[in-house]
């Protein structure tokens, strides 16, 4: 992998570190799962969207709105992946 290009979507572990919290703590929180078949990663914006949103703040550092944190929830949300045989 190039490392000059910063990956949009972690592993549990790089999500983990992100966060600064055990790898087990953070998969507990759900946040910004993307599955690609059987592998699950971690979309960084969602987990800065998230982030933003507990502190306060929005990516400029100004309160965020009411829609704003309403769409921060929304994004930080686990996805549902549909079954279908």
């Amino acid at each position: 992998m190039d490392r000059s290009i910063t990956p949009r979507l972690l592993t549990a572990s790089e999500a983990a570190a992100y966060f600064r919290l055990p790898v087990t703590r953070f998969r507990r929180l759900r946040l910004g799962e993307v599955s690609l078949g059987a592998k699950v990663l971690y979309d960084r914006h969602a987990l800065d969207a998230y982030l933003d949103h507990i502190s306060g703040l929005g990516r400029s550092g100004q309160p965020i709105s009411e829609a704003d944190a309403a769409l921060a929830r929304f994004v930080a949300r686990p996805r549902r992946t549909s079954r279908n045989p």
